[in-house]
């Protein structure tokens, strides 16, 4: 058996090696032949004739099973091909031979497929039906395309394949034929005067589309070509060749001498041997600050209520010799020792003095006053690391603060039957002004039932009617409880209490529990409980009097539109009781979703004072139209206490 024209290599497959031969450095580029030596599975030595010089020539030869061992596409691996990028012609040229050892056999024919050849971009490679000569049909262009992987076929003249199917990658190799480019045509900088040699000024930078990997191609190296003006040094700034930073080379850059300059920087590849391109980079010199500003005076004392947020302290006054209303005029506030944010500082545009307001609530309870340091600068750094400080001492004014029930709703289980004047549980509530010795006063604000009383000295709720779980006909209900001490101002706190008769499951009850009793139609008649006309009612108390809000309007919505706008049905004000009795007509409410609007902006505006709230809002949903809702609302300039009741 004569062996094949082949170099083969046994792994754990079987795998070709295709022999390439690129020609040495200095070779003749005349044409010519290059005879290449292949060993044979025997070790006899052919010869295989090549094309034209210039090309790694290669001859690749397809692999053949082997004592019956089975193959699978793809097992043999080629190195790649490589074909210089913008070859001169004449096209085609021959790029590698494919033999078969079938060919002393029977005749065989062989063609290509993949990218370049039957399929974008095509005919770049075509093959030579019968002698097997890939060839290339026109200069490559390694930036469109940087390799192409093609499909070598041998079969026979029956159109039968006599070969596995064979897979080489053609790489296109780079050549220097872009040059670099700017990313912009003018840099633009600033620096300051009297800067420092070192310090940077900005960045410039560059592109190259050609290979960064494999070659030098596009190894861009910067350069500074030119200065204008040329003072006080012909060089006052230098770049980084890699990098394309520039920065302060030379002291003396003066505002007034050279307001700006101009350079030319040049962009070159093949590490600043190959082509280039070129850009200007304006550099502007700023004027430096050398007047600092300085407080006048350096000690301050400011009193704020607390409680209160973003409530002003006192003003801090500076003075500074730059030009009002420049970057070296304008100051900027630290506060160096509030840990806790508890402050801020703010620079008055108009005047530059300093802000200083809250941050968030003070406790007088906690701390009664606070020391704080205060620096200034400008926003142009200065010239000297010079910076004045201000010491502001803040004392805390104590407020009177509302009571506060614990829990603040209680849960009391009863009896099913509670006679009158028998007691029922103690609900108190905390005074949270530790520093001040003030007395609380209790009272019931809301009992639907009608049926509570409580000692206004000692918060002990007893029954002023019987109560019975046949008369009530319902598992809970609640009622709100007020506190008020005799503060100047007084002060009203609230609790709720949730009463539920023993042996009768309530499921969902707990300390969030917020709901009234359900009290369908058939109770509302009797039991002893107030006859309520209107399906929704409300009642307001004015916590800092402590009396009923009378003339607070009041305006009900309904969602229309599903879902997109809200409807107003009703406009009305509260009375003398603090309630709005005329708020529905009697009857059902339509199914659906409400809105309770309380305008307290107005109210509290009436009254000579700021509200912090300018509306409360309550949204619900009636479900069934046999739905009654009561709407309590506890109202402070500062705070507000609301829920809803079905």
């Amino acid at each position: 058996m004569a062996g094949p024209t082949c170099f083969l290599l046994f792994l754990s497959a079987t795998q070709l090696f295709a022999q390439r031969m690129p020609f040495s450095e200095g070779a003749p580029k005349t044409p010519q032949k290059l005879g290449l030596g292949v060993k044979d599975l025997h070790g006899n030595e052919t010869l295989q004739q090549g094309a034209h010089a210039g090309y790694q020539m290669e001859v690749l030869t397809f692999p053949h099973a082997r004592f019956g061992l089975k193959r699978q596409k793809r097992d043999w691996v080629v190195p790649p091909i490589s074909i210089p990028e913008n070859e001169r012609g004449p096209f085609p040229k021959m790029v590698a031979q494919v033999k078969s050892n079938k060919n002393k056999e029977i005749q065989v024919f062989y063609s290509i497929t993949g990218t370049g050849a039957d399929e974008p971009p095509y005919g770049v490679f075509i093959m030579d039906r019968e002698t097997g000569w890939l060839k290339v049909t026109k200069p490559l262009d390694r930036e469109k395309k940087s390799h192409y992987v093609l499909f070598l076929h041998a079969v026979s003249s029956t159109g039968n394949a006599v070969e596995d199917t064979l897979e080489i990658v053609i790489t296109v190799t780079d050549q220097n034929d872009n040059r670099p480019e700017f990313t912009q045509e003018v840099f633009e900088g600033s620096v300051m005067e009297r800067a420092h040699p070192g310090t940077s000024v900005l960045q410039i930078t560059a592109t190259d589309v050609d290979d960064h990997e494999n070659t030098y191609n596009a190894a861009i190296v910067y350069t500074i070509l030119s200065q204008d003006p040329l003072v006080p040094h012909s060089n006052m700034f230098a770049i980084n060749r890699q990098t394309g930073v520039i920065s302060v080379l030379n002291p003396g850059l003066d505002q007034q001498s050279a307001p700006a300059y101009t350079l030319t920087v040049q962009a070159a590849d093949l590490q600043g041997e190959g082509l280039s391109c070129r850009a200007k980079a304006v550099i502007t010199v700023t004027q430096s600050n050398p007047n600092p500003p300085v407080f006048s005076p350096t000690s301050y004392t400011g009193q704020v209520f607390e409680n209160k947020v973003d409530a002003g302290i006192v003003r801090l006054y500076v003075k500074d010799a730059d030009a009002a209303g420049s970057p070296a005029w304008k100051a900027v506030f630290s506060i160096l020792n509030d840990r806790g944010g508890l402050f801020t500082i703010t620079t008055d545009p108009e005047t530059n003095d300093g802000l200083l307001k809250t941050a968030k609530g003070l406790d007088f309870e906690t701390t009664q006053q606070y020391t704080l340091y205060v620096t200034v600068v400008n926003e142009v750094p200065l010239a000297s690391l010079s910076t004045s400080t201000a010491t502001v001492t803040v004392d805390v004014v104590d407020v009177n603060e509302a009571p506060v029930f614990v829990p603040p709703t209680k849960i009391v289980e009863m009896p099913k039957d509670v006679g009158v004047g028998q007691e029922i549980t103690s609900y108190k509530a905390q005074d949270p002004d530790s520093f001040q010795s003030q007395k609380i006063r209790y009272q019931i604000w809301d009992d639907p039932s009608h049926r509570l009383d409580i000692n206004s000295e000692t918060g002990v709720i007893s029954t002023r009617a019987s109560l019975q779980m046949e008369d009530m006909k319902t598992q809970t209900f609640s009622a709100v409880v007020i506190a008020t001490d005799n503060g100047q101002p007084p002060a009203t706190g609230t609790g709720t209490l949730l009463l539920t008769f023993s042996h009768i499951d309530c499921p969902g009850v707990d300390s969030h529990c917020l709901d009234i009793c359900q009290r369908g139609p058939e109770s509302q008649a009797g039991g002893g409980m107030e006859q309520i006309s209107s399906p929704l009612t409300t009642h307001v108390l004015d916590t800092a009097s402590g009396l009923p809000a009378q003339g607070l309007c009041l305006r009900l919505s309904r969602l229309e539109d599903h879902g997109q706008q809200w409807t107003e049905l009703k406009k009305s004000y509260t009375d003398s009781d603090g309630r709005c009795p005329g708020l529905l007509p009697p009857g059902p409410m339509k199914a659906g979703t409400y809105k309770l609007s309380f305008d307290t902006e107005g109210y509290w505006k009436k009254r000579g004072q700021e509200s912090f709230y300018p509306y409360v809002e309550v949204v619900f949903t009636i479900a069934n139209e046999t739905h009654r809702f009561h709407v309590p609302l506890l109202l402070s300039p500062w705070s507000y206490t609301t829920y809803r009741g079905s």
